[in-house]
């Protein structure tokens, strides 16, 4: 099977968008708000796994950069989520 632990940066932000477009269909059937909190549980779900990756000593500097980047891009991208 495939091994998680050594999963690229890349590969995994592109596992997690086919994750997300499969929520798509589901979200058509949801009301604005529950959208908006289901999207939010989604990002902070993935900003953790992105954080814990950054901080995986076993993984090389520049995959733990990458990794810290990701997570960085997330917070770019939804500060309202990350300005607390």
């Amino acid at each position: 099977g495939w091994n998680r632990a050594k999963e690229t940066p890349v590969a995994a932000v592109e596992s997690d968008t086919e994750v997300l477009n499969q929520r798509e269909e589901e979200r058509r059937e949801m009301t604005p708000e529950e959208r908006r909190a289901a999207d939010e549980a989604a990002i902070k779900g993935l900003y953790e796994k992105y954080k814990q990756r950054a901080s995986d000593e076993s993984l090389s500097p520049n995959d733990r950069d990458k990794w810290r980047g990701a997570a960085l891009d997330l917070e770019f991208r939804n500060p309202d989520l990350f300005n607390d």
